[in-house]
């Protein structure tokens, strides 16, 4: 059996007012000539606000490949989402810098490895995150679903811990809230306090600045 992706764009005449009766009536007749032609199809609407977020997000940085390393600093659940365009959702994600904003010695914000990210949700769940050699983390909903609101703290050997003041009410992405520079909207990156960053030297790309 054939199989196709339609998308049905958001448009002045899709949202206008119309008979149920016609709109059941029309889809009935299509789905009905699309089986008997043997053809299998998925209806999409698309939705303008989720489509420009994305677009937003910009191009891929090169040599980034899509995968744990990419975008670093950015709103994982833009994509990773029930919305897509990403194939997996997360639960909860997001990246972990050794300073709240940029200083003048580095050229961008460098992420932290094996930083540890601990969640406790509104039922009293606990699950522990890390880092990868980028920063970033993510937790699947197979792995943990929290029931939102949670609290979170991150911490790192020889760092301390930094808890994160207020809960989190709903967004999955750290990076929704937190953006450099820091300002009366954003406190700035999620980070715990290193001095001296190190760079893995087995990390296959760069931790400094791989999304922002």
């Amino acid at each position: 059996m054939r199989s196709c992706g339609l998308v049905r764009p958001a448009s002045r005449a899709s949202t206008e007012p119309r008979s149920p009766r016609v709109g059941r009536g029309f889809t009935r007749w299509v789905n009905v000539a699309l089986v008997s032609s043997g053809v299998s199809c998925v209806f999409f609407q698309s939705d303008p606000v989720h489509d420009s977020e994305v677009q937003a997000l910009g191009p891929e940085r090169p040599g980034i490949p899509k995968g744990p390393y990419h975008r670093a600093g950015q709103p994982c659940t833009v994509c990773h989402s029930s919305a897509g365009p990403a194939h997996t959702i997360f639960a909860l994600a997001g990246t972990v810098f050794s300073s709240a904003s940029v200083p003048a010695s580095q050229a961008g914000p460098i992420g932290v490895d094996g930083a540890s990210v601990g969640v406790v949700d509104d039922q009293g769940a606990r699950y522990l995150s890390q880092t990868n050699c980028v920063g970033n983390f993510f937790v699947t909903p197979d792995v943990f679903n929290p029931a939102f609101p949670i609290l979170v703290n991150v911490s790192k050997q020889g760092a301390g811990v930094v808890n994160m003041i207020s809960h989190i009410s709903r967004d999955a992405s750290c990076a929704s809230c937190h953006s450099d520079p820091p300002s009366t909207s954003s406190p700035g990156h999620v980070y715990v306090p290193t001095q001296a960053p190190t760079v893995n030297p087995d990390c296959p790309v760069s931790p400094v600045a791989t999304g922002m």
